[in-house]
């Protein structure tokens, strides 16, 4: 009787974990919050540009420093190693940056990119960027020195602070180094990445061999001073330190694109000749033996062998500038870029059936993926869910803001297997999106899944992909099929069965979905909040950012104007000129799909006005078309300034409710149907 009482108290029991167990399931479904996150270590070594950027960008954003000026953002960073009595002289004083502004973790990846030192073999302050391996802290202070450009009086040389802080500064410290021990090197070396290229972490010397000169500091000096030499212009253009390093990196700095490292070589020597040159890196040497001692003693060196020396090393320094530039050459910048603010949840399938080999292709193509979209918190951010037997969270949407390091985060996701429990994964999605829709409803919201066969479950995927469909506004879903994949499922997952489904008869081929994949995310149109119905007249402004040649797309639900006759939208740009393209049948109307169409000429105070009539007539509320919307940038005034502004060539502009009152540049369907009919009549002409 005994053994019976305690099996049945034993049974209640379990019956009560289970209850509980499911409510909280069901909590954490109705609350949006994701019971799964896989343990994944965050990838915080990597010494790339992009990453050094989202640091600065970060800081630029923060409230506690987000009104401060470039100066003042790039002496924070330089006084991070940068701070002696020397520097003091050359940049003049620097405050620390605040304290809660960036992690512990991020200031110690900040410093490591920017303190130049040698720990063993590994040479720290060194940062990978498309142009070569860089010492960032010596870009720093060129940049810092520019913004205070002045001359110091040496042994009555007069040295300027912003080749003293660069590249004379270096060449005066190795040729003195070197007298005092002729076994060390007089430039050089270079180094290797380790692991890999693609994931820099270790900068690796190939010998116990060093200078004062390593070709990473010299090359980082010589950009320093091209950034410092227009500094002050910079300033007066408001463009922030994240934008300059951005724009010098990739097509040059956009008000002289003759300032781009790809070819520092030639505009350095066009600027800086080798007598000027030769004499800044005197007067510094003077200034080492004379005025800033540091740890060194160089009283062995005489006076008068100076000028022999400082001769000698520009010289030196000139034939190595060949072998350090070599490799460097511009190429023409893609206009491919995806500028889509939005956020994207890659579901990926790691159940038993796909195997290890093919995961690594299931990755690769994430990875390539990627390679399109701008990654940072005001562009384009990404989730990983993995899902087999259950779904995880292995990266969520805040974890990576720039690309070098998501896509090094991606690469480290190891395989685990198990069942296909595809409706977890769905789940799981929904309550990420859910949750991001609450903050924002027009960010856009995009999940691509990826799977090679059947969910354990079809019903609770039927179940959970209605839950989606029906609480997510304009969320875009895209299933991808590979080898032995359920074509129904594929289709009852998408949001457009016709457009957003994509199959591969194996991994292999996968990559081929790419550039298509690419297309459809880039195109995707983001959902405009701007009610036309009975709303107490709330404004609703959607506010955004394009660039030259590039478009946004954006789509007005019809139930949020049905009911009117008559519908206004204003668009106002800033910073440039726009072209506006609307359709009520094409989602991505342009120069030759288009049946409303406006122009603005970048005059201050302009806007606008798209001007719909009748815009529901001969439809009810469930057939009446949405109206498309996009917004292609035109002439820029390259002063973007804004914090979401990545380059300073971006058009910002807000779509909003617009009025029946006429403007001298405002849009009706009778004038603008008919020049589309001439358009397209001239182009079929053409033909």
């Amino acid at each position: 009787m005994a053994s019976i009482c305690i099996q049945i108290c034993w049974l209640f029991l379990i019956l009560q974990v289970v209850s509980v167990c499911g409510r909280e399931g069901e909590a954490d479904h109705a609350s949006g919050r994701s019971r799964y996150r896989r343990q994944l270590s965050i990838v915080n070594d990597i010494y790339t540009l992009d990453h050094f950027i989202e640091l600065v960008e970060k800081i630029e954003q923060h409230p506690q420093t987000k009104d401060k000026s470039l100066k003042e953002i790039a002496n924070y960073v330089r006084k991070l190693g940068y701070d002696n009595s020397m520097w003091t002289d050359l940049l003049g004083n620097a405050d620390s940056l605040p304290t809660g502004v960036l992690t512990s973790e991020e200031e110690r990846v900040l410093n490591n990119m920017v303190v130049h030192r040698y720990v063993w073999s590994r040479e720290l302050g060194v940062v990978k960027t498309p142009t070569g391996n860089v010492a960032m802290g010596h870009v720093m202070t060129g940049i810092c020195a520019g913004a205070s450009r002045k001359s110091i009086l040496i042994a009555g040389v007069s040295i300027d602070n912003l080749y003293a802080a660069t590249i004379s500064g270096d060449l005066g410290q190795t040729a003195l180094h070197k007298q005092i021990d002729q076994s060390r090197l007089l430039f050089g070396p270079g180094g290797s990445w380790s692991p890999n290229e693609s994931c820099p972490h270790t900068f690796n010397a190939p010998s116990s061999q060093t200078s004062e000169a390593t070709n990473a500091e010299l090359l980082g000096d010589i950009d320093g001073f091209l950034l410092g030499y227009n500094i002050p212009y910079y300033v007066s253009k408001k463009v922030r330190l994240g934008q300059l390093l951005r724009m010098y990196y990739t097509g040059g700095v956009l008000y002289d694109t003759s300032f781009v490292s790809c070819s520092r070589k030639l505009k350095f020597t066009q600027l800086v000749s080798r007598d000027r040159l030769r004499t800044q890196v005197q007067g510094f040497m003077n200034g080492l033996k004379e005025r800033w001692y540091g740890s060194a003693d160089f009283s062995s060196v005489p006076s008068s062998s100076i000028p022999h020396l400082a001769t000698t090393t520009v010289t030196e320094f000139f034939k190595h500038l060949d072998s350090i530039s070599s490799t460097t050459t511009c190429s023409p910048q893609s206009n491919e870029g995806c500028e889509l603010p939005a956020n994207i949840i890659f579901v990926m399938d790691e159940s038993g059936s796909i195997g290890r080999h093919n995961y690594e292709s299931e990755k690769n193509f994430v990875i390539k993926v990627l390679d399109d979209f701008e990654i940072s918190p005001i562009q384009t951010r990404v989730a990983i869910i993995e899902f087999s037997s259950q779904a995880t969270l292995a990266i969520g949407l805040d974890t990576y803001g720039s690309k070098t390091r998501l896509k090094c985060a991606v690469e480290a996701i190891n395989h685990r297997g198990g069942g296909t429990n595809t409706a977890g994964a769905v789940r799981l999605a929904y309550n990420i999106m859910k949750t991001e829709e609450e903050k924002s409803q027009e960010i856009q919201q995009i999940m691509i899944l990826l799977t090679d066969g059947y969910s354990n479950n079809k019903y609770a995927l039927e179940q959970e992909v209605k839950v989606a469909k029906a609480n997510l506004t304009g969320v875009t879903m895209i299933a991808i099929g590979v080898g032995g994949y359920d074509r129904y499922e594929l289709e009852m997952i998408a949001t457009d069965p016709t457009n957003h489904v994509f199959t591969s008869t194996d991994f292999t081929q996968l990559a081929g979905l790419v550039r298509t994949l690419r297309r459809k995310t880039c195109e995707t149109p983001a959902r405009l909040a701007i009610s036309f119905r009975n709303d107490g007249g709330k404004k609703t402004v959607t506010v955004g950012f394009v660039s030259p040649g590039k478009a946004r797309y954006f789509t007005l639900p019809a139930k949020l104007f049905y009911g009117n006759r008559d519908i206004n939208i204003k668009v106002t740009p800033f910073f440039g000129s726009i072209l506006v393209y609307a359709s009520r049948t094409n989602k991505n109307p342009g120069p030759r799909n288009y049946t409303y169409k406006l122009e603005s000429k970048g005059v201050a105070g302009e806007y606008l006005n798209l001007h719909f009539k009748d815009v529901c007539k001969g439809y009810n509320e469930t057939t009446c078309p949405p109206i498309y919307i996009a917004i292609q940038g035109k002439l820029s005034k390259l002063s973007c300034h804004d914090s979401h502004c990545t380059l300073p060539n971006q058009i910002k502009f807000e779509i909003a409710k617009g009025t029946s009152k006429s403007h001298w540049i405002r849009g009706t369907p009778s004038i603008v149907i008919f020049f589309a009919f001439i358009h397209r009549f001239l182009l079929y002409i053409s033909y």
